[in-house]
């Protein structure tokens, strides 16, 4: 897994785990950015791959665009 990789997962799980202490009423007690490096790096988020490139909704439009 490369840096970028890191920092997206990361990143996501942060999201994840402040969405859920804002549905539990909760406030973390440390950054969740902090949270979940260390979760990410202790091996307990999980993540996959999808199949087919990213592209972006803009990316999608250029290339029906480009080809008509």
């Amino acid at each position: 897994m490369n840096k970028y990789e890191m920092v997206l997962i990361s990143a996501r799980e942060a999201r994840r785990l402040n969405e859920v202490a804002k549905l539990a009423g909760r406030e973390l007690k440390i950054r969740p950015t902090e949270l979940a490096w260390d979760r990410m790096q202790e091996g307990k988020v999980k993540f996959t791959y999808q199949d087919e490139a990213f592209e972006t909704e803009e990316e999608k439009e250029v290339e029906v665009e480009e080809g008509a």
